[in-house]
């Protein structure tokens, strides 16, 4: 750490030290909490995007660096010494530009174009779900989650339409096949953006594109709900609202596991970040949380059981409070949890 070029990077969370050294084509980043409690670093590395931090002593492998903000969380008096590496997949798959201060950035390829002859709100046709398992998925699944990148086929078996949202919004459980076994189901949220507002996230959030849509005026974009303010807050809305969204042969509901829910004013601000197992989480008045799982299965859910147990007891203080899960029952199936809306519980001692 003694040599070469050093960069200051500015996490959110005060009491955590985090700067980049380099040193030809070697980048090691170091984070280090610098508190005598735990805490948790949500980091600007868009720079390295594209880029897997690989621990320098274990060589344990975190997740991959993307465009959204890094959440890192750390022990008391913990730190990370990270070599910034590019996956081999990532280059077949992704590709890489140099940015301007010659840093090695994730540049996303370019998204499919599928033939939607219409769109309309509240519109989930069997035409729609078989464009996306065979147009759309094949190729932005491995950019959202580049561990797919060998996957053999993806089916679409649920895609339900969320209400509240001029554009439609669809919540989406995309079955990615990696091999002649079972396969891994993923929760997806899609909605359409069209002219400024499509030209304006392109631009902001480029690896948000899953398609162009072609046959329409206007430059219409199929993207991930997640960047879309209006996207979130339908999907907060339906998780918050508490009832079944589908019918019993195909069954999503949004499970009451506390009296309290929250109120969610039209236009609320809302932000997102994807955490360190590539769960999307949306934050909502600064006190609620909502978790979209990366990765679903039939059966109980560690977190949500856990939560749920230590809210009801002496710890409830001190724990993340859940208020519903958005599940998802197939035909002679557990129920799967999609999601988990919780109430945020900040540390009440000081570091």
């Amino acid at each position: 750490l003694g040599r070469g070029s050093m960069e200051m990077v500015m996490p959110d969370n005060p009491k955590v030290l985090c700067f980049v050294r380099r040193l030809g084509d070697e980048i090691i980043l170091v984070v280090v909490n610098l508190s005598r409690y735990a805490q948790v670093a949500e980091m600007d590395l868009s720079a390295y995007a594209g880029t897997q931090p690989v621990d320098v002593f274990g060589n344990t492998r975190f997740p991959v660096i993307r465009d959204t903000p890094y959440v890192l969380p750390l022990g008391f008096h913990c730190y990370f010494w990270f070599r910034l590496e590019p996956r081999a997949q990532d280059r077949d798959v992704r590709g890489h530009s140099q940015d301007r201060r010659g840093q090695r950035r994730f540049t996303p390829p370019q998204a499919p174009h599928a033939h939607f002859e219409a769109v309309e709100a509240g519109t989930a046709s069997r035409r729609l779900r078989q464009t996306l398992a065979e147009q759309v998925l094949p190729a932005y699944l491995p950019r959202l989650h580049p561990e797919l990148s060998g996957l053999l086929r993806v089916e679409v078996p649920v895609i339900q339409s969320l209400p509240g949202r001029a554009a439609p919004v669809w919540l989406v459980l995309a079955a990615a096949f990696l091999g002649e076994g079972s396969a891994v189901t993923v929760p997806l949220l899609f909605t359409v953006c069209r002219g400024r507002e499509a030209a304006l996230l392109a631009g902001e959030f480029p690896g948000a594109v899953a398609a162009r849509l072609s046959g329409t005026a206007k430059e219409t974009l199929l993207v991930n709900g997640f960047a879309v303010a209006a996207a979130r807050e339908a999907l907060f809305a339906t998780a918050a609202r508490g009832r079944r969204l589908a019918p019993a042969s195909d069954d999503l509901a949004a499970i009451l596991l506390s009296p309290e829910r929250p109120r969610l004013a039209p236009g609320a601000a809302t932000r997102f970040f994807r955490d360190p197992r590539g769960n999307m989480v949306v934050v909502a008045e600064g006190a609620w949380m909502l978790k979209t799982y990366a990765r679903a299965a039939p059966g109980p859910h560690p977190e949500a059981e856990l939560l749920d147990y230590l809210a009801r007891g002496d710890f409830r203080a001190h724990v993340p409070t859940p208020a519903t899960v958005l599940t998802h029952t197939g035909h002679d199936e557990a129920p799967t949890v999609l999601a988990l809306l919780m109430r945020h519980t900040p540390g009440a001692a000081p570091a």
